[in-house]
């Protein structure tokens, strides 16, 4: 991530993790290594909620990732549009 984006994820309190080979995180049954191949990934962004955000195929889209979220935070709910 560029210092912005980084800066702007760390607001919201979230956090980055490598996970597998030689990486900090384990991935101990190799369940995250298979998702990954699965779906043609190489990054996930995960919300509080466990649900699926978005991915990226490259790590050059890990900036455009993080804009998707700032716009979609940014953006009225639908339920504020009803109000």
């Amino acid at each position: 991530l560029g210092p912005e984006e980084r800066a702007f994820f760390a607001s919201l309190g979230g956090v980055s993790a490598h996970i597998g080979a030689g990486a900090p995180l384990a991935d101990l049954d190799g369940r995250y290594e298979r998702f990954f191949e699965r779906a043609g990934v190489c990054l996930v962004l995960v919300r509080p909620d466990f649900h699926v955000f978005g991915t990226a195929k490259a790590p050059a889209e890990a900036n455009a990732l993080i804009h998707a979220l700032a716009r979609e935070l940014a953006s009225p709910s639908v339920a504020e549009e009803k109000a």
